[in-house]
């Protein structure tokens, strides 16, 4: 059974990670952080508009020292994280950006100074922009492909092209 959610359910959840270095936090934040107007798509009814969903990262540094010291805080267990402000969220998102770039190659890069410069993740942007999906669904320029087209199915366009 499929049973869908409202629209604009607010639902919290942690990822927690270990012995990650700056490039790998960096990635891991790259991915939850999208550039403005795009949502990450999951689930179903893709095609539909369905199941965009945008993720607001928060960054948690833990002290382990800090944490082994004190075992309880005034609300119970002390788990010795503390929020991080956006700036260094940002820096570490920065930081792995800069990392890609330097290893790429000139013709993948470009005249980019972000990743989401680089041709390729233009076309991903493209794809995770809500606005654009909102004009293309009420164009009726989505759908699910039917068995007979799925098969014979051309080369799909680049997004850019849609």
């Amino acid at each position: 059974k499929i049973q869908s959610v409202k629209s604009h359910t607010e639902f919290k959840f942690q990822i927690r990670y270990e012995n990650l270095s700056e490039n790998e936090l960096g990635a891991l934040l790259f991915a939850l952080k999208l550039p403005e107007g795009c949502a990450h798509k999951i689930g179903m009814g893709k095609p539909y508009g369905l199941g965009s969903v945008k993720i607001t990262p928060t960054l948690y540094i833990s002290d382990r020292s800090w944490r082994y010291l004190t075992l309880f805080n005034r609300d119970g267990w002390e788990l010795a994280e503390f929020k991080q402000k956006d700036r260094m969220l940002n820096q570490t998102v920065s930081a792995f950006e800069e990392h890609i770039l330097e290893d790429m190659s000139d013709s993948d890069k470009g005249e980019a100074s972000s990743l989401w410069d680089t041709r390729r993740l233009k076309q991903l942007k493209t794809l995770l922009d809500v606005e654009k999906g909102k004009e293309l669904e009420s164009n009726d320029k989505t759908d699910y492909m039917g068995i007979k087209q799925f098969k014979n199915r051309g080369v799909l366009p680049l997004p850019d092209n849609v």
